[in-house]
């Protein structure tokens, strides 16, 4: 009779070593991201979290105990994006100008291309 007594031993059993196999690709894909995200930007610090959850039902008086696995979860950190500054005008639309500032040079100037330094 082989006896179970530690989790790192339960594993291949689950599902057949399908659960561990899973497991096991999905925290190489999470590490390899999270190196990548890390190469990137070297001064960053980039975490995630790989929750696996396993449900335990025991039947029959005590005799048997099944353990269903849900598909493991992967929170990936959220990347910072770039930030954009855009003016809210009176009417609840968006502009690239202020409101009240004042044109002052009337728009672009036509540059002559014959023109002496």
């Amino acid at each position: 009779m082989a006896i179970i007594s530690e989790v790192k031993n339960l594993f291949p059993y689950l599902e057949g070593g399908d659960l561990n196999a899973e497991l096991s690709n999905t925290m190489r894909d999470t590490q390899a991201h999270l190196a990548g995200l890390a190469q990137e930007n070297p001064l960053g610090i980039f975490k995630a979290k790989v929750t696996i959850e396993l449900e335990l039902v025991v039947r029959q008086g005590g005799e048997m105990i099944e353990i269903s696995a849900k598909n493991p979860k992967v929170k990936l950190p959220d990347l910072p994006r770039k930030t954009t500054h855009l003016f809210l005008l009176d009417d609840g639309t968006l502009s690239t100008e202020h409101q009240r500032q004042a044109d002052w040079v009337g728009g672009p100037r036509i540059v002559d291309p014959n023109r002496s330094f």
